[in-house]
């Protein structure tokens, strides 16, 4: 009944494209017969057994998904002139009524960390002799990687990052060591390891994050910066939590902290990055095959 509907340019439709093309994309690319039995592939085993009613509702989705992403000044006028919000419904006014300019960006809002725990921050960050720096997800949202470089060059602490933020900083910064965790790489999780205090920074401390939780070691000094509060502390005791936009709470950190340095330590994480390569090019050298070729 139903089978045989193909893209705009020949291509079989199938469930997969919607795992892998932009609902913009499928919008710009699909016949609107494509675009319904896409709504209903979720929904039914088998598009040559939906009813009537099925497709009129799936039409109403792609209707509806199509009006959602169509440019707009704001207001939207049918045919009859009259204006209609996304659903189809007559409204009186504007579709987005006006509203405060922060939501105009991306995060809206970047609230700035207590003081009061800047100054504890800051003199645990005075304490410590082998710092790290772990970069998460958190510190992309925020866009931190600027203030994140910042303060691991004035603080002079090597960093690390999730798989998440594996692009927080370029691979060939002096101080980067490499993806953390248990999909991570061997020298990051050893200078995590080492460390005699951890800065999270937008980081949740998951189970691989931690490798679960045996690093950092517990009772290991550690500085949480999340705009989260129910991530602050949440597995490691004695944190100091700092709850603020990330980038806000890094440069806070920065902008306080005395500038430090720590060539021993920075040498002795450099060592763990350079035996990685080494067996890291082992790897990529050897002609051996797969056992199950």
């Amino acid at each position: 009944m139903h089978n045989g509907l193909v893209l705009r340019d020949g291509e079989k439709m199938s469930k997969s494209l919607g795992n892998v093309i932009s609902v913009r994309e499928a919008l710009e690319r699909w016949t609107p017969d494509a675009l319904r039995l896409f709504v209903l592939s979720s929904h039914y085993r088998s598009p040559n057994n939906v009813t009537d009613e099925a497709l009129v509702a799936a039409q109403r989705g792609v209707d509806r998904l199509t009006a959602a992403l169509r440019p707009s000044t704001g207001t939207a006028a049918a045919d009859d002139g009259e204006l209609r919000d996304h659903h189809g419904y007559p409204i009186a006014g504007p579709l987005v009524p006006p509203g405060d300019e922060a939501h105009t960006r991306f995060p809206a809002f970047r609230p700035a960390p207590d003081p009061a725990v800047v100054e504890r921050a800051v003199a645990a960050v005075k304490a410590s002799k082998k710092p790290v720096i772990v970069a998460d997800r958190g510190a992309i949202i925020a866009g931190a990687g600027a203030a994140l470089a910042a303060l691991a060059e004035r603080i002079q602490a090597p960093v690390v990052a999730t798989l998440d933020a594996k692009h927080i900083i370029v691979e060939t910064h002096k101080l980067f060591r490499g993806t953390v965790g248990l999909y991570g790489r061997g020298c990051a999780n050893h200078v995590v390891d080492e460390a005699d205090l951890v800065i999270y920074a937008g980081s949740n401390t998951s189970d691989h994050t931690t490798a679960n939780y045996v690093m950092p070691k517990q009772g290991t000094k550690i500085i949480q910066i999340d705009i989260d509060p129910l991530e602050i502390g949440r597995n490691y005791a004695g944190t100091i939590g700092m709850l603020a936009d990330v980038r806000a709470g890094l440069e806070a950190l920065a902008a306080k902290a005395d500038a430090a340095k720590h060539d021993d330590w920075l040498a002795h994480t450099q060592k763990f990055v350079d035996e990685w390569r080494v067996e890291a090019e082992k790897a990529r050298a050897s002609d051996a095959v797969p056992t199950n070729r």
